[in-house]
Parts: structure tokens; C-alpha cells; sequence
């Protein structure tokens, strides 16, 4: 199960309709001498206990590899194995060991009182995890796994960059009014003899077409003045 104390013990799923925040800026977290940062599309790793048998704690050699590798990373804890439920950027690097260690090999890293260990991490992109584009989904067992809506987070992406493109076009001070409306006239063709209209996907790819095509005529522009575009 996801810890309890853990930020991550409840999440949404964002549709198309919605705007998450999206991180732009890396973000970081620091100890005296460990810093990580995080932008959108860096691979980020969620850790959950996949069942509710005992999920296990860090062995002596796996405190002193991550101590090694990751200087500060137990700065702030009074146990090591307070990481698990640590800030989830303070422990990237436990997450992704324990992502790139084979399951049935958890034993090597973890001490586990009652069978196998059962902590897991799922792999993700940050920014899918800063917008709650992943759901924790659970049997009639008990046992926990984490979904990653990755086209839901793609399409979020595209509607922000759309939406960028359209507000940058009508704002663009060097375009006349009636250039703007001719232009955005060309985002919506003539319907088609089945009486289909134009979709949000090629709405999407026209903007990004008529976008390119002024900026193109604003670097032109710009050389003929003699400036540098």
C-alpha cells in the first residue's frame, strides 16, 4: 500500500478537459551536501507497497551504498528507513534501486520479517506525477499496483502548447487585426461533403502550422529591416 504518511495516497486522473499545473522549472530538495532537481520530463519513480505482508527495511550494506552514492540523503531522518516515506524527491535514488532491482532479487538490498520484501516503484515522468496523471489500482486481494496515464498527460501537453501558440498569435503586436482573423479563418477549412468538421487534432496541427509560418514572417520581417531575427 502507498504509505500512509506519504503525500501520494491520493491522486487524479487529469482529462483533457483540465489543467494541471505542469512544472516548467526544475524543482529541487537539498541536504548539506545532495541536491537533486526535477524538471517535467525527467524520470521520476513512486514507491508503494505492492501487497500487505512486510514490506521491508534497508539492509546495512544498502545504507551504505546509498550514503556513498547520494552524501546527505539521511540528512533530516531519525532512522534511515524513514526514507521510504520521505519527501518522494528525497528518495529518488531508493526508488530507482529498487526499480532496477529484479523483483525476486529484493532480498539482497531489503530485510523483509515475514516473506519476500514487497516494496515496489513505478517509473514515470515527473511532471505526469505533479499532475496526478497516475491512479493506484487494487484487487479484492488486497495487492497494489501504480497506472500511469501517459496519453492523458501527452494530450494535456499539446492542448498547453496550443493554447501558448493561440495567445502568443493574438497578441503579437507587429500583426494587424485583419491579418489575424484572415489567418485564423485558415484554422477552419471548408467542411467536407460528408459534413465532417475539422477535429481538435487537426485544429491543434493547423495552429501549429499557421504559428510557425508568422514566426517565419516576423524573422523576415526583421531582416528587412536589417535587424538581427
Amino acid at each position: 500500500m502507498i504509505p500512509p504518511s506519504s503525500s501520494l495516497t491520493s491522486s487524479y486522473i487529469a482529462g483533457a478537459g483540465q489543467s494541471p499545473t505542469e512544472p516548467n522549472q526544475p524543482e529541487s530538495i537539498s541536504g548539506d551536501s545532495v541536491e537533486l532537481k526535477l524538471s517535467s520530463d525527467d524520470d521520476f519513480y513512486l514507491l508503494y507497497v505492492g501487497s500487505y505482508s512486510s514490506p521491508g527495511t534497508l539492509k546495512r550494506e544498502t545504507i551504505e551504498r546509498l550514503n556513498k552514492d547520494h552524501p546527505g540523503i539521511f540528512n533530516g531522518l531519525e532512522d534511515p528507513d524513514d526514507l521510504f516515506e520521505a519527501d518522494p524527491i528525497k528518495y529518488q535514488p531508493l526508488a530507482k534501486l529498487i526499480h532496477d532491482t529484479r523483483f525476486s532479487d529484493l532480498k539482497t538490498i531489503l530485510n523483509a520479517r515475514i516473506g519476500p520484501p514487497c516494496w515496489c516503484a513505478e517509473k514515470m515522468l515527473y511532471g505526469e506525477y505533479q499532475g496526478g496523471f497516475y491512479s493506484v489500482e487494487e484487487d479484492y486481494e488486497g495487492t497494489q499496483w501504480v497506472k500511469v496515464h501517459s496519453d492523458q498527460y501527452q494530450l494535456m501537453k499539446k492542448n498547453k502548447q496550443f493554447f501558448a501558440q493561440l495567445r502568443e498569435f493574438l497578441f503579437d503586436q507587429n500583426m494587424s487585426n485583419d491579418d489575424k482573423v484572415v489567418n485564423l479563418q485558415k484554422l477552419f477549412p471548408p467542411v467536407d461533403q460528408r459534413g465532417e468538421d475539422v477535429s481538435v487534432d487537426q485544429l491543434r496541427e493547423n495552429m501549429d502550422l499557421l504559428f510557425r509560418n508568422t514566426f517565419k514572417q516576423a524573422q523576415q520581417r526583421a531582416m528587412n529591416y536589417g535587424l538581427k531575427p
